[in-house]
């Protein structure tokens, strides 16, 4: 019941944060599916780092991460996110990482600081009652980024989520944890955070 609850939220999480800020938006866009993509698979470079060379990142999970896709319609066009997702062995905390590419005009006619804000709205809207502990801008090698640590309430279990947003070009990277409250405290949510680096 806990694993499947977590799953859940978090696939709810990438739902709504791959839609955020569509004020503005140009009509005719290329369709982000027709982009060179999935060329390479992800390797597993050692125990625990994997790295994604079509995505640009590489990253610690805890264990074999699963990898899928979905195709999240928008304004623009249909969006598709690739993203990751590994689990601890009480399936009680998820550990993901995902990436979208938007249109770049978009992305130039937009504010980045706004565009993760309302990236974050999005995923804390789809947690009941949440309340924003911490919430911060960052930067990954002058890349426009946001942090945040949230509580609240999902399909009646108390959670906890931290996740580093970076805006790169026209691609947004989300790294996020969330579990269970309780069962991972920032620390250890930033231990896997910090493992993110771009390649």
């Amino acid at each position: 019941m806990k694993v499947k609850f977590v799953l859940l939220a978090v696939l709810a999480l990438f739902i709504f944060i791959a839609c955020g800020d569509k004020k503005d938006e140009p009509q005719d866009q290329p369709d982000p599916r027709t982009q060179q993509r999935d060329i390479d698979k992800p390797t597993k470079v050692s125990d625990n780092e994997f790295v994604d060379k079509a995505g640009g990142f590489a990253v610690e999970f805890p264990d074999q991460p699963e990898r899928m896709t979905q195709s999240v319609p928008t304004e623009v066009g249909d969006i598709e996110m690739v993203y990751y997702q590994s689990m601890n062995a009480s399936g009680e905390v998820v550990f993901m990482v995902s990436y979208n590419d938007y249109p770049a005009e978009l992305v130039e006619m937009g504010d980045p600081d706004n565009m993760l804000e309302e990236g974050k709205n999005g995923a804390l809207g789809t947690i009941a009652g949440a309340k924003v502990i911490s919430s911060k801008k960052i930067e990954y090698d002058g890349n426009p980024g946001i942090e945040f640590y949230a509580t609240g309430d999902s399909q009646g279990y108390a959670v906890a989520v931290k996740a580093r947003m970076y805006l790169v070009g026209n691609r947004l990277y989300q790294v996020m944890i969330l579990g269970l409250e309780g069962t991972a405290d920032e620390d250890e949510m930033d231990d896997f955070l910090d493992t993110f680096r771009l390649l």
